[in-house]
């Protein structure tokens, strides 16, 4: 007996929509990558910047410093041209006086009262950028607490400078007036104390790295002008913030 024949099978004409909807995942995972890689992540940004110090031989933060009062970070907007488009370690030359050059700029942009009023000078020397603030608006006279008022200035300096690779030496300097309190026997200890107050308040509450930080105590033995004005006496009574250029650093312990 002969075999039924099976009937011919109807082509299958919806095969091309396994491949359109492989297609279709493909493309989906592929933006998704996209638009994560595209999405900045400060987090993930502060850890590069930190690898690519290392590899480059830069000295590190170890965490971003968040500033209480206002929740910003060195990757702030109007920071990162400084801090993320420049390496983190560059040599001596153009490219420091360059950054030098812009952090000077930022200050100035927020302390345009301070810099009118002659209570803050910025300059560049051969030191390195040297950032000079009057001790009136810093101290109370004879002590070295730092005051209130002053904080918000700090803080602005304390954003430009903290994840720069320089060393940052703060200079306490003082008139020739004696000063005779069972705190500060003499000008030394009251200058050294409240360059020290500056650089702890550096260090605890920026994250500043402590072994880049140095504070020096010079007393009277320094003055920017003569003491036999008020006006001269005033102009000495300062701390000066100094970030030292790197050929300067091989002079650090």
């Amino acid at each position: 007996m002969a075999r039924k024949k099976k009937p011919p099978e109807h082509a299958n004409h919806e095969r091309w929509l396994v491949s359109y909807a492989d297609f279709i995942t493909l493309l989906f995972a592929f933006f998704t990558t996209m638009y994560a890689i595209s999405t900045a992540d400060t987090a993930k940004l502060q850890k590069l910047m930190h690898s690519m110090q290392g590899a480059f031989g830069g000295a590190a933060s170890k965490a971003t410093p968040v500033m209480p009062e206002t929740g910003k970070t060195p990757f702030s907007p109007e920071f990162q041209a400084i801090s993320v488009s420049r390496p983190a370690s560059y040599n001596v030359g153009r490219a420091e006086q360059d950054v030098f050059r812009i952090v000077q700029q930022r200050i100035e942009k927020f302390l345009v009262k301070g810099i009118s009023e002659g209570a803050v000078r910025i300059i560049v020397s051969d030191r390195g950028l040297i950032i000079s603030i009057s001790d009136s608006d810093l101290f109370r006279p004879g002590e070295a607490e730092i005051n209130p008022k002053a904080r918000e200035m700090l803080e602005e300096i304390a954003l430009s400078l903290v994840d720069l690779p320089n060393f940052v030496r703060v200079e306490g300097h003082t008139d020739n007036q004696p000063v005779r309190s069972k705190q500060f026997p003499s000008n030394w200890e009251l200058s050294s104390a409240r360059a020290s107050r500056l650089v702890r308040w550096f260090a605890e509450k920026y994250k500043f790295p402590p072994d880049r930080l140095c504070a020096a105590g010079y007393g009277e033995f320094r003055p920017a002008a003569g003491n036999n004005t008020e006006a001269g006496r005033a102009a000495n009574r300062r701390l000066e913030i100094v970030v030292l250029r790197n050929r300067l650093a091989l002079t650090e312990p």
